[in-house]
């Protein structure tokens, strides 16, 4: 065998050994991530012996936040970020996809135990407690383009917008923008699909959401103009009123998250760190 192919081969078997040797460090990073535990007071524990299994609402078509896959199961960022601190604090969670107008009523009904990815409102906050926001992403407008160029909500006075049904931002626009006529969809896909058809001027909402949706859908004639400046989606956990100690559960799950693995779960979706994280 000449010399050469010699080395060469104990090289390529030290780079094979070395990536194995790599791989099995960062397997096992994340299996201590995923081993942690976090410590909780005896009320917390009682609470959790007393309620041996929970439902908590996802939404079902918001991807990359949250929706249902191609198998049926709820998937995303949300449900990620759930499963680990679940995982974390010893709660046997049921994950229930629905649209959000539909988690908010069962919430409030006291058919779930809690809600992910809905923003604290004063309105809100008598019916649900909310953990601490852990994602904040900017809203923005968006609009075909071939068309006009919209910069702000200002500049759609006379004009229609396309919204969620049950999201903020049509109390947004009501309140502030009566003028700007809303018409309500049921999921984000169909306000970007009637904006790109011609049935509304622009569409306001979650840019990641909406980057997301415009890809996946190959929306070609749809742009981002501007980033709203007063609006953004405050992701947090809303748990039911009476159900305090869920919340205060989840929260110290939350706290012990660290920022390389909040960075981590967002990249399996998004694939970059541009979000601003709670």
């Amino acid at each position: 065998m000449p010399r050469t192919f010699h080395v060469s081969l104990i090289w390529r078997v030290l780079l094979l050994a070395m990536a194995a040797m790599l791989s099995g460090q960062a397997f096992a990073q994340e299996s201590q991530a995923d081993s942690k535990q976090i410590e909780l007071s005896s009320t917390e524990l009682e609470w959790i012996r007393n309620h041996p299994s929970l439902k908590i609402a996802v939404m079902d078509a918001w991807p990359p936040m949250d929706f249902l896959a191609e198998d049926g199961k709820p998937s995303g960022i949300g449900v990620d970020f759930l499963k680990v601190l679940a995982k974390r604090a010893g709660l046997n969670v049921q994950i229930v996809a629905a649209p959000f107008k539909q988690n908010m009523e069962d919430v409030r009904e006291k058919r779930i135990n809690a809600l992910m990815d809905v923003t604290p409102k004063p309105d809100r906050e008598e019916f649900l407690s909310f953990t601490k926001p852990y994602l904040t992403i900017p809203h923005v407008l968006i609009c075909r383009s071939d068309g006009p160029s919209y910069k702000s909500e200002r500049d759609l006075s006379g004009k229609t917008v396309a919204l969620e049904a049950g999201f903020f931002g049509i109390q947004h626009f009501v309140k502030n923008y009566p003028d700007v006529t809303v018409l309500e969809y049921p999921d984000t896909a169909s306000c970007l699909v009637a904006v790109s058809q011609g049935e509304a001027d622009a569409y306001a909402g979650n840019r990641a959401v909406a980057t997301y949706l415009i890809a996946q859908e190959v929306l070609t004639n749809l742009e981002t103009t501007t980033e709203l400046k007063y609006t953004s989606s405050i992701l947090a956990i809303g748990v039911r009123k009476d159900q305090q100690v869920l919340a205060n559960i989840l929260d110290k799950a939350l706290a012990s998250l660290t920022a390389s693995e909040k960075i981590a779960l967002l990249r399996n979706w998004t694939g970059n760190t541009r979000t601003k994280r709670g």
